[in-house]
């Protein structure tokens, strides 16, 4: 989480501390008092490259979509999640150093919360700043 503060600290984001767990976006959303439309899901996705897949909390992942930029893919496993991003499913912030594919419904958030690097911590950014900060980032159409 340290790298994590690093890399946003010149950004305009918050860490939100909480005592309980935040591992779903309905605890999320029932803490912050917030829509589902407000959070982001930080997806781990497996293909030929590892793919961190941001969408709106109110949205799942479409495949056929999704296969358009990587034939065979899948969700990683907890273990895998952990393995490539040193951060447990929960907790993954939407800033990583793999290729990130964010779906464009987020962008027209002001702020969104999403994985703090723990599962006790949301972080809220604004999507443009998420752009800003991947280094390697795709704005497309990728939740159902």
């Amino acid at each position: 989480m340290k790298n994590l503060k690093e890399r946003v600290k010149n950004y305009d984001t918050e860490f939100i501390e909480f005592k309980e767990k935040v591992r779903t976006v309905k605890q999320a959303e029932e803490l912050l008092g917030i829509s589902s439309r407000e959070i982001i899901k930080s997806l781990v996705m497996i293909g030929d490259e590892p793919i961190l897949c941001i969408i709106p909390g109110n949205k799942s992942i479409d495949f056929k979509k999704l296969r358009k930029f990587c034939e065979n893919i899948r969700l990683a496993t907890e273990e895998e999640v952990l393995n490539m991003t040193g951060y447990k499913v929960g907790g993954v912030p939407p800033i990583l150093d793999i290729k990130v594919l964010i779906d464009k419904r987020v962008m027209n958030k002001e702020y969104v919360y999403g994985g703090g690097g723990n599962e006790h911590a949301l972080l809220k950014i604004k999507p443009q700043d998420i752009v800003k900060i991947n280094r390697n980032i795709e704005i497309v159409n990728i939740a159902k």
